[in-house]
């Protein structure tokens, strides 16, 4: 599946990086660290092979796009407006905070020229990305996060290799990452249904039904 992956969609170079964090996160309870880490090493060591070969078949010999490591670590260097080029330079932070806004549906940049929408629908989808974030926080501080950080770092593992295409940052770069920033989204808010349900059943639906 991964092979299949590959030669359909760049983005499945994060499959192997996803599946450690998994083996690592949701491993036995009773291992210790160094147990879990060990066993995440064996269980996608070959998928990180396939992901060598493929960057060295794609990268080192048909050269796609003209994609190069030296290029890659120029920080000098400015590609023209729509080449296809990965340049780890301050573009790429640039481009993590554009998908941070293009996540909740913010229209921001050249490319996110969404649906035209009222003011007041734009204030309200960055009113709640602020408040799903400091739910996050809120929720980080219990004992059972495990999913919430698996989310988070499944749509940062997953944004990853689109963040250096400084001039050709898309929209739809944001499919894959956005579903383990829903994932987060779904846990905070059923913890708040869940915590205002045992005090107030009503309630606790009524708030989950107004705010989305």
């Amino acid at each position: 599946c991964l092979v299949a992956s590959l030669l359909s969609k760049e983005a499945a170079v994060t499959l192997p990086a996803t599946l450690f964090l998994m083996a690592i996160i949701f491993g036995p309870s009773g291992q210790t660290f160094r147990n879990r880490l060990s066993g995440a090493i064996r269980s996608t060591a070959p998928h990180g092979l396939v992901m060598f070969v493929y960057l060295a078949w794609v990268v080192g010999y048909l050269q796609i796009q003209g994609m190069s490591v030296s290029t890659l670590f120029d920080v000098s260097y400015v590609p023209a407006p729509g080449d296809y080029t990965p340049v780890l330079s301050e573009g790429a932070l640039k481009n993590a905070d554009l998908a941070l806004s293009w996540a909740f549906n913010v229209p921001r940049g050249p490319w996110g020229h969404f649906q035209a929408r009222h003011p007041a629908m734009v204030a309200y989808l960055k009113l709640f990305r602020v408040l799903v974030f400091v739910l996050l926080a809120v929720s980080l501080i219990r004992s059972d996060r495990n999913l919430i950080l698996f989310g988070f770092a499944w749509f940062w593992i997953t944004l990853l290799p689109a963040l250096p295409l400084v001039a050709h940052f898309l929209p739809y770069y944001l499919f894959l990452p956005v579903i383990g920033l829903s994932l987060v989204v779904g846990l905070v808010f059923a913890e708040v249904h869940d915590r205002l349900r045992r005090f107030q059943p009503v309630l606790a639906a009524a708030i989950i039904v107004v705010v989305f």
